[in-house]
């Protein structure tokens, strides 16, 4: 089960239910939690009085906690200053959000949430690096909207994209737009509520009142009335032209383009504006319609959209007649797809009626497959393969007072027993991740530090990651120890750990932070065990883990990886890759994977990217060494792999002889 924030671009009782409601629900179905944020305002308020009363909604809310509005579902409303451009408001902005999520989240019990963003503008208020993960789930072109800031909210996507684990598109042109922006970019077209939807002809419907005295036959559209999307021109001229079909447009007029003018179509007297209508009584009006209509203009939104309206009629079973837009062309086998022009919709028109469009089956056979909960499925399985789904363990509790004795009185043994104990009672890594990553806080002699680590590695209790880097720390332990028997012990461990990193296909596009990435761990594990090779002088073993990490450098695209953590394993990648150069194996390979690492670590996304040593320095400086061959060179180089520096006992001058010997 994983926690997530949905931050939405759309309040939750907003009577035209889009992506962003319905993911929520669907997120909620497959076990998870969901805090839904209602919008924060893209745009600012509206001269008049058209946005006053949603604002004294929001005023009403202000100070209420989280509303539970379904099982595993809270909705907040948080306080800002919609549509704010200037520094003061945009830092009172962020206050607000920030504070109120986090009293939000801490209320509700959620520890690490993964941000699930519609809103472009997210990261001028919250810090991504807060969440365990973040998704940006691009749904249209917003900034094509009227009265948005157009501008600023492509700066603002642009960044948001770079700097998320996933971006998740829903039409084509929008996945064309933003894949080159980040590497985990992926289509998932919109959806439709089947269940719902399909109750139009699973089950004798009601006709709504305002149906009952419209002849047929009768010609629907569902949703937002908005000119700058909808073809009211067209309209115009079909009702005018075909006075013997009744059109029905069923939804809110001007909702998000105030210029909407709708008084055309009110004087041609078969169109029939019924205004908003529940979402649960939708398919009542679907079930008593004979053509279900998409008459969308073709501009710079409807090209980057894809209407849920689509999947929506076919789910009701309705034939449809739709604007041949980018998004729908893949799906023409079950709509008729016409060019926007009045006499091709009515060409449509005639032959749906006629039945003479795809069948019912066909449509009813695509919409089965199209529905929330199998999307968001497979939106989630993009994150589990990411390594996002899994849940970091516990780190807020306080570190126990017995274990804070036991340290203090070098116990090893002792200190283990509580770690462990704190794992197994309150799920909590806390003390064991102070004890791998913090120097500072293990026990001071070398002897208590083994026994700690020894004690912690035999464990099978721990979640894998933990138990891995346990058994590395020991490995360095017992390096400085040169004690032989515990060396081939640790190094038995190890192997296997490697295997399975190097088999694990997420490993190379993990986007887990630093510690928790995989990709990190497979090149701590291996330039682990190079070492426990080389104190046993087995050349052949240092040899196979250093192809072994080669070939699966060679399958990674380096920009698919956490940023972070992709930048600070170089050093030890490249200690890695220098054991087949040094064996007299491989120089050219070895320098083409350094000169792709160099220009990994020398992007623009690296440019203020520092880590304890000075990773590009010791890249560039294998590299010349290796263009250079001379004795000197190679010393150094056995000097990097062998970390004298940290007096692991093997000279570079013994490792060196190893390696050239046959």
């Amino acid at each position: 089960m994983a926690d997530f924030v949905v931050l939405a671009t759309a309040d939750w009782d907003h009577p035209l239910w889009t992506n962003k409601q319905h993911t929520a629900v669907s997120l909620a179905e497959l076990g998870h939690r969901v805090l839904y944020v209602e919008s924060l305002g893209l745009r600012p308020p509206r001269p008049g009085t058209a946005d006053l009363p949603r604002i004294l909604k929001r005023f009403r809310r202000l100070l209420r906690l989280p509303r539970r509005m379904r099982e595993g579902i809270w909705v907040w409303s948080p306080f800002v200053i919609p549509g704010a451009s200037d520094p003061l408001s945009q830092r009172l902005n962020r206050l607000l959000v920030r504070r109120g999520l986090d009293l939000a989240c801490r209320w509700i019990g959620f520890r690490t949430p993964i941000l699930w963003t519609y809103n472009p503008l997210t990261m001028e208020v919250l810090q991504l690096s807060s969440f365990a993960g973040s998704v940006y789930h691009c749904v249209d072109r917003i900034q094509a909207q009227p009265e948005m800031p157009a501008e600023r909210i492509d700066r603002a996507e642009q960044t948001l994209c770079q700097a998320v684990n996933a971006v998740f598109t829903t039409a084509p042109e929008l996945q064309r737009a933003l894949a080159p922006l980040n590497s985990h970019t992926h289509l998932f077209g919109n959806v439709a509520d089947y269940e719902h939807f399909s109750n139009a002809w699973r089950e004798r419907r009601r006709c709504p009142a305002e149906l009952v005295d419209v002849p047929s036959p009768r010609l629907l559209f569902v949703g937002a009335i908005d000119a700058y999307k909808l073809h009211l021109p067209l309209l115009c001229n079909l009702a005018r032209q075909r006075p013997d079909w009744s059109f029905v447009l069923v939804g809110p007029v001007g909702e998000a383009d105030p210029n909407t003018d709708v008084k055309a179509l009110q004087r041609c007297p078969n169109v029939h504006l019924p205004g908003p209508q529940p979402y649960a009584e939708l398919p009542d009006w679907l079930a008593h319609g004979d053509v279900a209509l998409l008459p969308l203009r073709l501009n710079s939104y409807t090209r980057n959209m894809f209407p849920m309206k689509f999947f929506e009629y076919l789910s009701a079973g309705l034939p449809v007649v739709a604007s041949s837009i980018p998004s729908l062309q893949s799906h023409r086998q079950a709509a008729l797809l016409v060019l926007p022009d009045a006499a091709e919709f009515e060409a449509a028109i005639l032959a749906a009626l006629a039945d003479r469009g795809p069948s019912r089956g066909v449509r009813l056979a695509l919409a089965e497959q199209h529905t929330y909960r199998s999307r968001t499925s497979s939106m989630l399985a993009v994150l589990e393969l990411l390594g996002l789904m899994e849940s970091p363990p516990l780190a807020g509790r306080r570190r126990p007072p017995e274990l804070a004795r036991a340290l203090r009185r070098e116990d090893g043994a002792a200190a283990a027993d509580l770690i462990r104990r704190q794992w197994l009672h309150h799920g909590s890594l806390a003390a064991m991740h102070h004890q791998l990553f913090r120097r500072g806080a293990r026990p001071r002699s070398r002897s208590a530090q083994r026994v700690l680590f020894e004690s912690l590695a035999a464990d099978d209790c721990f979640p894998p990651a933990e138990a891995t880097y346990c058994r590395i720390a020991l490995a360095y332990r017992l390096l400085e120890d040169r004690h032989r028997p515990r060396q081939d012990r640790c190094r038995v461990m190890l192997e296997p750990a490697l295997e399975t990193l190097i088999g694990d296909p997420s490993t190379t596009i993990c986007q887990r932070s630093n510690r928790r990435n995989r990709a990190k761990l497979l090149v701590s594990v291996a330039i682990t065990l190079v070492l426990l090779h080389a104190a046993t002088a087995d050349r052949q073993g240092m040899l196979r883990v250093s192809r072994q990490v080669a070939g699966w450098f060679d399958c990674v695209d380096l920009e698919s990886l956490n940023s972070d953590a992709a930048f600070r394993m170089t050093r030890n990648l490249t200690r890695c890759l220098l054991v087949q150069p040094l064996s007299g194996v491989s120089t050219a390979d070895t320098l083409q994977r350094f000169q792709r690492l160099k220009l990994f670590i020398n992007g623009e996304r690296h440019r203020t990217q520092s880590a304890q040593e000075d990773h590009r320095a010791i890249l560039s400086s294998a590299m010349a060494d290796l263009q250079k061959g001379s004795p000197e060179s190679q010393n150094r180089l056995a000097a990097l792999v062998s970390d004298e520096k940290h007096n692991l006992g093997l000279q570079a001058e013994t490792l060196l002889m190893l390696l050239q010997s046959s």
